[in-house]
């Protein structure tokens, strides 16, 4: 299903959707900051020098985890969707 397929999607595509979006942002946000962590490690201590920019991609990785909503603001997002629509953590059992 696409982005421009969102009109016709069913209640449940769009229940599922609401469901997996914050799971999906939370592990993409922590999964990026340790991939880039060992990235930097590769550079060793060049890595961890200001003036070489590299730091700059740690920091910007960080600000993507504060930017798509703290884990606290996630968790509470995907528990609003299972408290309406219990059902659905059922299925995911």
């Amino acid at each position: 299903m696409g982005l421009n397929d969102l009109e016709s999607a069913s209640a449940d595509d769009y229940l599922y959707l609401r469901f997996l979006t914050p799971l999906a942002k939370l592990f993409t946000a922590k999964e990026a900051i340790r991939c880039v962590s060992e990235g930097l490690e590769c550079f060793g201590g060049l890595g961890y020098m200001e003036n070489s920019n590299i730091p700059v991609i740690f920091w910007d990785t960080q600000v993507y985890a504060i930017w798509e909503g703290t884990t606290n603001v996630l968790s509470l997002e995907f528990f609003k969707v299972v408290l309406k629509n219990p059902e659905i953590a059922k299925q995911f059992h």
